[in-house]
């Protein structure tokens, strides 16, 4: 049985729209009839059993415009029988999170777990920076919002969960990568961090400074935390462009530069990277400059957008400005922008770069359950102390780096969720240039991989090893713990592959017999490549289960592995074997070489 919702209405239609005359509903209660009963009296049948459910509107307030009305939310949980309602007064009772925050169209992070624009940095709201937070006491908070988080049992105990953040240390095989902000720029290593691009006389500053969220001792340590496995690393710089009728401000310009050296900065938690040039220059300058030619026309070239109201002075503006494309022509694009300070200044406190999660753990996903306590609430019954009972949830894994063992996040994500992609480890630049005319400037542009991404798995984080003890680990009666292993996405990651752009792949077509008069002849080249995304479905398949004794950690008193069929299971990346023995239908003979998947 249900009744109407308050302020809550249907759509009106699959355009979208209010019908205000249709409530949602909600369900009130479930019955439960012997079948003879409803057969023989109908409607006057009286239930078995009955299921009551009280609500009221307590979370997430201000959702349908009311700031007094949330969504609707499940309170208590009782049962009748036969229309006795004594059930009534001992209900299964339900409370929330304390972090309730109210109804907010733009307060979510990348990953859809509430988050306040006030944690980013440089004052950005969620749109220019949506990536999760990294401090696990606010992340553990944010994640929590409005989840269950205790329940009152009919017989007075008490069940109580608790929540903390998901993280990962992998995005499928590559380590996780988040953004980091810049410290600023210098012309050396030992310079102080400034925010500029290049100084006023045209020298580029080639370094880039790094503030660390964990302590780097040496150089070493620069590119275990943060470098590893990286040629290239991202930047997403907040540039100062020309100011123009149309407005004024900074935007935010995609970098990649390949890495040519990187130090630390003595008695600091700071690094810096030095990035190969790109046709003589930093990439950062580089990559500015083919911004404001390519994507802001009105400023690149002052006078070519002039509106519909064009005026006498209007006119002498477009005469100027073709003397500046001569200018530009003699001494390129980027020089004379530069002679005129064009993209020099940079807002460092909006401005990061995507490197390594430094700790191997990296907040986002989700939530998970950390702990889940029960109380007999004994103490309220007899006045004698009560007990506690419960398992609590360990996701994390260890690895060897530099030959010492590390305590990292279990967590591997199958990919990230593609707002705020920038901090994903796949995208990665495959650079190339561009010239459309004889006298037009060059492009150095640069295309992303993965290809195919849309055929990636989408964004979720599952663990590779899980372990549940009690939370009375410390009691004489404390009996070990249960440890179960699961297949991730690191174990078998997406495959990508593509043919080469070679000789093979080329076609050229060319009449064999020409036109006696050469009147109209066509000679054509044709280039052909093929790429493949393969997916698999090992993700959260289980891997092993071991029961461990509470005084030794290394030997499982009982465990139980299982082997899936793989080519090779020693292999960097090991792929299923879809190879089957099936029964040939026309002959009823036996092949061993049948493909299933």
């Amino acid at each position: 049985l249900n009744t109407d919702r308050t302020v809550v209405y249907a759509a009106a239609g699959e355009n979208g729209g209010v019908n205000t005359y249709k409530k949602l509903r909600k369900l009130d209660k479930i019955e439960l009839y012997a079948k003879a009963d409803l057969v023989k009296n109908g409607n006057n049948a009286r239930p078995v059993k009955t299921v009551h459910f009280e609500y009221n509107y307590e979370l997430c307030k201000g959702y349908n415009g009311d700031p007094n009305q949330g969504k609707l939310t499940l309170k208590k949980i009782w049962f009748s029988y036969n229309g006795n309602m004594k059930g009534k007064q001992n209900p299964y009772t339900f409370n929330y999170n304390t972090s309730n925050p109210a109804y907010h169209p733009k307060k979510y992070d990348r990953w859809g777990n509430f988050k306040e624009a006030n944690l980013n940095p440089g004052s950005l709201n969620n749109a220019d920076f949506p990536y999760a937070v990294q401090d696990s006491v606010t992340a553990a908070q944010n994640a929590g919002a409005w989840h269950l988080s205790d329940i009152k049992l009919p017989s007075g105990g008490r069940m109580k969960i608790t929540y903390e953040a998901d993280d990962y240390a992998y995005v499928q095989d590559k380590r996780a990568m988040q953004m980091i902000s810049l410290a600023g720029f210098g012309a050396t290593a030992t310079s102080t961090p400034v925010n500029n691009l290049y100084t006023a006389a045209g020298a580029g500053y080639e370094y880039v400074f790094v503030n660390t969220p964990a302590s780097v001792t040496n150089t070493e340590t620069v590119f275990q935390k943060y470098l590893e496995g990286n040629e290239w690393l991202y930047l997403k710089v907040a540039v100062i462009m020309p100011t123009n009728r149309w407005g004024s401000g900074y935007e935010f310009v995609p970098v990649y530069g390949k890495v040519a050296e990187y130090g630390k900065v003595p008695g600091q938690n700071r690094f810096w990277v030095r990035f190969e040039r790109v046709k003589g220059r930093s990439p950062m300058i580089r990559a500015a400059m083919e911004f404001l030619r390519n994507n802001l026309p009105s400023k690149a070239y002052p006078a070519s957008e002039l509106g519909d109201n064009i005026n006498l002075g209007d006119a002498v503006k477009m005469l100027a400005s073709s003397f500046t494309e001569v200018k530009n022509a003699v001494e390129g694009f980027v020089d004379a922008s530069m002679s005129k300070r064009w993209c020099k200044d940079v807002d460092v406190s909006k401005s990061f770069i995507r490197l390594n999660a430094p700790e191997y753990i990296k907040h986002g996903g989700g939530h998970r359950v950390k702990k889940v306590e029960i109380s007999d609430n004994w103490n309220s019954m007899t006045g004698q102390r009560e007990s506690y009972y419960g398992q609590e949830y360990s996701y994390r894994t260890s690895i060897k780096v530099n030959g010492i063992d590390k305590i990292i996040s279990s967590g591997v994500a199958t990919y990230e969720p593609m707002i705020g992609n920038e901090e994903n480890p796949f995208r990665q630049p495959v650079p190339y240039t561009e010239k459309i005319a004889p006298l037009a400037p060059v492009s150095y542009l640069y295309s992303e991989m993965p290809m195919g991404e849309s055929y990636f798995p989408g964004a979720s984080v599952g663990y590779s090893k899980v372990r549940i003890r009690t939370i009375n680990k410390k009691a004489k009666s404390a009996n070990g713990w249960e440890e179960t292993e699961f297949y991730t996405s690191k174990d078998f990651p997406t495959i990508v592959e593509h043919t080469l752009l070679d000789q093979d792949a080329k076609a050229k077509y060319k009449p064999a017999i020409l036109n006696f008069f050469k009147v109209y002849t066509v000679e054509r080249t044709t280039v052909s490549q093929g790429f493949k995304v393969e997916l698999n479905d090992m993700n959260g398949k289980v891997k092993k289960t071991a029961s461990y004794a509470e005084n030794d950690s290394l030997n499982p008193i009982a465990y139980s592995l299982n082997f899936y069929k793989v080519d090779n299971y020693n292999a960097a990346k090991p792929k299923l074997n879809n190879t089957v023995w099936v029964v040939d239908s026309a002959n009823g003979k036996i092949r061993k070489d049948g493909i299933i998947g």
